[in-house]
């Protein structure tokens, strides 16, 4: 096992053990919940409005831009505070009633999240690239009193709404988008902006323990769970990472250059994940940090943005850095703002690491958590990623804990393989409606993430293989029972193998192995045409290889995938 150079390692215990010290913002403390004890932050806030309102310190300065408009930290507080007040008023929303929002990043997605969750609300982040029964799945599994959607999402629930008695708000209206029939339930994000309020509106009082947020996650199992947190839980997590973000920010400090920008990150990656919502959104609040929004991936457009809004932190999936570094006009755009590249969602190949540092020649960081963790787990960065560009890093210090243990629970030795557990007072509170998959998730107050890997004699993890039987497509997961559920869908599909396979850009990538009904025809491109239709196109396999006769197994009779794979693999090489 390489050894560090203990001088970077050394400095951030140091570093940690001083902003951590009693009578400090982050002074830490043994706490029992439940029963169980936690390392937890003692001046925890007391609510997430509360995180809010630490953004009014910053003012006049930027925090949302879209395109050629934007709001500053002040304007911004002004309109989650008359959202929350509506959604109390008209919308009759009560403490734990939750609130859907389905649109695609944009200012109104952050104002309607905050907005929700101070009014006492919980805010279901769904994904805006799911199609009609998925949103659906998800409406009437969590009820929502109230839908924050774009026009896209909108033409999906719209013919739903007297059906499951939820109400409408529209981001803004498009010439793209008409309704099928008029409904007073649908209201314009603009419109709400501009009612006048009565004075006398109160905000319910929120504590740590209410519930906050639901985030669908997509294990194993055939349907995404939705995983809801309280506000402590999300509280610590933004403590977490405004921790590990000072204590490498000191670490990095260059003391003859002071900042000449403002902090401001470029949001590429989707906001109803806990990644972008948490560590890209929510913690700009608390440090003044300003956050520019492209509607969707495109590299020059991201480097466009950098340049113009002189961006200091690129946050992405692996995929994104990588598309930045090998742009063939990436030496036409001023990128010099940037300060720290940063990754998550799915490992990035180790060859990419010195690479990237090289040629950018700032900080990079990467990271390993779930939603069930609220993202909360390790992190790597600085020279020590450049030392072990293979390990997701160390534990985040001194809230989280990690430990691997064998197939009976029993933690095994430094450098042997396990699954990986996690304990932290950021792991959510339960799988919402759903009481044996929580059970099942947890022990002890440890996440069991589904991860194989092992600690090194620095404690670092590595993560080397994957129990949960889901694919990881440029950091979306994908449950593979899912998509073979929705294959088999098709009346010509006698069954069919999901599996993932390496893919240099994207991570891995779906692909689909299916067997016909006797007598059956189906080309590749009517069954991709007939997926497009039902499920979100990140979870479409890439490849499609239709066949008759029976998928092989094994000889208990079980499907043998391991091997279909493998022949898979085996068949590119020829």
């Amino acid at each position: 096992m390489k050894e560090l150079s203990p001088s970077m390692d050394a400095v951030m215990d140091s570093l940690i053990k001083n902003l951590t010290a009693k009578g400090s913002m982050f002074e830490t403390e043994n706490r029992n919940l439940d029963g169980i004890d936690y390392p937890f932050f003692k001046n925890l806030l007391p609510n997430l409005n509360s995180l809010y309102q630490m953004g009014g310190q910053f003012s006049d300065k930027k925090f949302l831009v879209h395109h050629d408009k934007s709001l500053t930290f002040k304007g911004t507080l002004e309109r989650v505070e008359k959202l929350a007040k509506i959604l109390v008023a008209e919308y009759g929303l009560k403490k734990n009633d939750r609130v859907g929002i389905a649109m695609r990043n944009s200012p109104e997605w952050c104002i309607a999240f905050m907005a929700i969750t101070a009014a006492g609300g919980v805010a279901v982040a769904m994904n805006s690239w799911w199609k009609k029964d998925e949103l659906i799945y998800a409406i009437k599994d969590t009820n929502p009193r109230v839908m924050f959607v774009d026009d896209k999402r909108c033409s999906y629930i719209e013919p739903f709404i007297e059906e499951y008695g939820f109400n409408v708000v529209i981001d803004k209206l498009s010439d793209n988008f008409s309704y099928t029939h008029s409904h007073r339930s649908i209201a314009c994000f603009d419109e709400l902006m501009n009612k006048k309020l009565e004075d006398s509106i109160l905000l319910p009082e929120v504590n740590q323990n209410d519930n906050a947020v639901i985030f669908y996650t997509s294990g194993s199992t055939g349907f995404p769970k939705g995983a809801l947190s309280t506000h402590r839980m999300l509280l610590n997590t933004i403590f977490t990472w405004a921790l590990t973000a000072t204590a490498f920010g000191l670490l990095n400090q260059k003391k003859d250059k002071p900042a000449e920008h403002q902090l401001s990150a470029l949001l590429c990656l989707p906001l109803f994940h806990v990644t972008a919502c948490y560590s890209a959104f929510l913690l700009s609040l608390a440090i003044g940090r300003k956050i520019v929004f492209i509607d969707k991936w495109d590299v020059e457009i991201a480097m466009q943005k950098i340049e113009e809004e002189k961006v200091t932190h690129f946050i992405g999936v692996p995929t994104m850095s990588y598309e930045l570094l090998h742009c063939t006009k990436r030496e036409e755009y001023d990128l010099s703002s940037l300060a720290e590249i940063g990754g998550g969602g799915s490992a990035r190949p180790s060859s990419q690491v010195k690479e990237i540092q090289e040629a950018f020649q700032i900080p990079l960081t990467t990271g390993y958590g779930m939603t069930e963790t609220n993202g909360v787990g390790c992190i790597n960065g600085g020279d020590n990623y450049l030392e072990k560009p293979d390990s997701v890093g160390k534990a985040t210090a001194p809230t989280t804990l990690i430990k691997i243990v064998d197939d009976n629970g029993v933690e095994v030795c430094t450098g042997q393989r396990g699954e990986i557990l996690i304990k932290s007072a950021s792991n959510i509170k339960c799988y919402w409606n759903d009481e044996k998959a929580t059970d099942e998730l947890f022990v002890d107050g440890w996440v069991k993430t589904g991860d194989i890997g092992f600690l090194d004699e620095q404690e670092y993890l590595f993560i080397v293989d994957r129990k949960k039987d889901i694919v990881i497509r440029g950091g979306e997961n994908i449950s593979t029972q899912e998509v073979e559920s929705s294959i088999a869908a098709h009346p010509s599909v006698k069954e069919v193998c999901v599996f993932g396979i390496p893919d240099e850009r994207l991570g891995e990538v779906p692909i689909a192995i299916a067997a016909l009904h006797d007598k059956a025809e189906l080309s590749k491109e009517s069954l991709i045409h007939f997926l497009n239709n039902n499920i979100a196109h990140f979870k479409v396999p890439v490849d499609i290889q239709i066949m008759c006769g029976a998928l092989p197994r094994g000889a208990t009779g079980k499907m043998d995938k391991l091997n279909i794979r493998k022949e898979y693999l085996n068949s590119l090489l020829k």
